[in-house]
């Protein structure tokens, strides 16, 4: 929680949308989203992850993004033993 983020856009060439980690889901869970897009990755189960950004102009909903989270900020020991 807390991590910064960064969002990017195919159809905004050039742009960025910073953020941080707002919530995360609970679990890993069975993926439910599928596009058809050939660079996809076949990944069975994903876990949901909200962003608050801090600013958000010109996205709009269905906008396919790419995300970036800065993990380095991380400590080495996992949050709650490892529970989330």
């Amino acid at each position: 929680m807390g991590l910064l983020a960064r969002v990017t856009a195919d159809g905004l060439p050039g742009r960025e949308f910073p953020g941080r980690v707002a919530s995360l889901g609970p679990h890993m869970s069975p993926k439910e989203l599928w596009s058809d897009h050939p660079a996809e990755r076949f990944d069975t189960k994903t876990r949901e992850i909200w962003i608050d950004l801090d600013r958000s102009d010109d996205l709009i909903v269905g906008l396919r993004v790419d995300v970036a989270i800065d993990v380095s900020q991380m400590s080495s020991a996992p949050p709650n033993g490892g529970q989330v």
